[in-house]
């Protein structure tokens, strides 16, 4: 009898056993499954991650690349631009100044202080842009025919022998140059014929005004 209830309680204790260790064995399963859940989807976040840092990085490089494209062709054409809408350089008076056209050698003649006088009691001021302006380059390339120190060396020289009073007058924009002719009687500039305002004369030169074809002053 003693020995029946033994086998009993060890064939009910062994079930208990497997049932538990059943149980500890399907729930480790479920925690792995869920682990294997976890780890995939992190897997799927690291991906997706990765994909849109790569996807970013290209259009980070290709935008870069279009940047640099642009930046360079700014700076190659830009000079193109420039040159492109640069005017003729004119000759400008005030209306009432007695004259219309000028050759290029009367006007050669008026820079060079020959002549210094529009009629006897009108005398020529004379109004050049400063060093390194375009329209200062323009008459001393096509006028004087003259380098900067030519330039400066000749004035020197003739006011030296009296044979003129002063050089030309330096003005430092188109904009000073025009105001100056116009507040001054028998006064000349030379500016971009793109920027001569209403009220002042430009005069031809050998019959042609600026943007006509054959305009030497450019």
């Amino acid at each position: 009898m003693q020995i029946g209830r033994t086998q009993r309680k060890n064939t009910l204790h062994s079930s208990k056993t497997k049932v538990t260790l059943t149980r500890l064995w399907c729930q480790a399963k479920v925690e792995l499954e869920m682990m294997n859940v976890r780890s995939s989807r992190r897997v799927g976040i690291i991906r997706q991650r990765c994909l849109f840092n790569a996807v970013w990085r290209e259009v980070i490089r290709r935008f870069s690349i279009l940047a640099f494209l642009a930046l360079l062709a700014f700076l190659t054409l830009r000079p193109i631009a420039v040159r492109a809408a640069d005017g003729d350089i004119a000759v400008v008076v005030r209306q009432d100044t007695p004259s219309d056209n000028l050759t290029i050698g009367e006007i050669r003649k008026l820079l060079l202080g020959e002549r210094q006088f529009w009629t006897s009691n009108l005398r020529v001021t004379l109004l050049i842009r400063a060093p390194s302006s375009r329209e200062r380059d323009v008459v001393l390339k096509t006028i004087y025919q003259m380098s900067e120190a030519q330039f400066r060396q000749y004035w020197i020289s003739k006011v030296f022998r009296a044979e003129a009073s002063s050089g030309p007058k330096i003005v430092y924009s188109n904009e000073m140059a025009t105001e100056l002719v116009a507040a001054i009687p028998g006064s000349v500039a030379f500016v971009d014929s793109t920027q001569v305002p209403k009220g002042l004369k430009t005069l031809k030169v050998d019959g042609k005004l600026p943007g006509e074809k054959g305009y030497p002053l450019h």
